[in-house]
């Protein structure tokens, strides 16, 4: 099945995760993904090339919404 997106992850645990919270479907592991990308706790970003990394895809295209108060 194709999806409008998909997002990588390095971890099959947050993989998960997103996919349960964004109703997505977590399509497991691929190796050669082109590039990965991680946030780490200190807030520094870190790019790098990995072998493979766990996929999610999406039926929705992502939406962008910019929010000057944070009420829902």
């Amino acid at each position: 099945m194709k999806y409008e997106r998909y997002t990588v992850h390095r971890s099959e645990r947050v993989a998960k995760f997103w996919a349960n919270k964004s109703n997505g479907t977590y399509l497991g592991y691929k190796d050669g993904v082109g590039y990965t990308y991680a946030i780490e706790k200190s807030g520094t970003t870190k790019f790098g090339h990995d072998k493979g990394g766990y996929i999610v895809g999406y039926n929705d295209k992502y939406k962008f919404e910019v929010r000057e108060t944070w009420k829902p």
